[in-house]
């Protein structure tokens, strides 16, 4: 179950974008990490997405950043750079994305891949 955590400065979503985001960046992920080793195909609702303001003691952040922390699978990590340039070009493309991050103004996305394990309760 991969996790997205957006991190973003204060004022720069509104809730109602939040939503939106969430609900995007769900199919999108699913769709560019899924993969046919067991136990990754994905599907929108595999996806965790989490939101949280910039801390006002954080050093050096950027205004909006993506962080996708999933499982580690040779298939997956073949292509990796792929995968990760086609999440960033959909989330370029969303409209609840401020435009003021798509123009350079400071973002990013990054896919961390790791061991890990996941059972629900």
């Amino acid at each position: 179950m991969p996790l997205v955590i957006v991190t973003a400065k204060r004022g720069l979503l509104r809730n109602g974008s939040r939503q939106s985001l969430g609900e995007h960046l769900a199919n999108v992920v699913a769709g560019a990490l899924s993969c046919d080793d067991e136990g990754g195909v994905l599907s929108s609702d595999d996806i965790e997405v989490r939101f949280q303001d910039v801390s006002p003691h954080t050093y050096n952040a950027k205004p909006f950043a993506i962080e996708i922390f999933a499982n580690d699978y040779p298939s997956r990590r073949a292509n990796l750079a792929d995968r990760t340039a086609r999440i960033a070009n959909n989330v370029r493309n969303a409209r609840s994305v401020p435009r003021s991050v798509v123009k350079g103004g400071g973002g990013f996305v990054w896919v961390l891949l790791g061991t890990g394990g996941f059972v629900e309760l």
